[in-house]
């Protein structure tokens, strides 16, 4: 699987929730069997992301893990605001 494929994965889950989805940056840093991917977002939408209780983002785990799982991958997913760059 290549970091095209992981990020239009996780933006084509991520896109329909949000109310600015042209602020969301997906990047994916790979090194050996694990790959990191960080969801950069508008802080209005981050919410949206985690979801009530985490479910949201907790799904989106799921997904991406057993997706990652198939090629012998293991992953960690961080969320960022938009403000981390300023």
């Amino acid at each position: 699987m290549t970091e095209v494929n992981i990020v239009e994965l996780v933006t084509r889950i991520i896109e329909p929730l949000l109310e600015n989805p042209s602020e969301l940056d997906v990047k994916v840093e790979e090194a050996g069997k694990f790959i990191s991917i960080t969801i950069n977002s508008n802080p209005s939408d981050i919410g949206r992301i985690i979801g009530r209780q985490g479910k949201v983002i907790n799904a989106i785990r799921t997904v991406v893990t057993a997706v990652l799982a198939k090629y012998g991958k293991k992953t960690d997913i961080t969320i960022v605001d938009g403000n981390q760059d300023k």
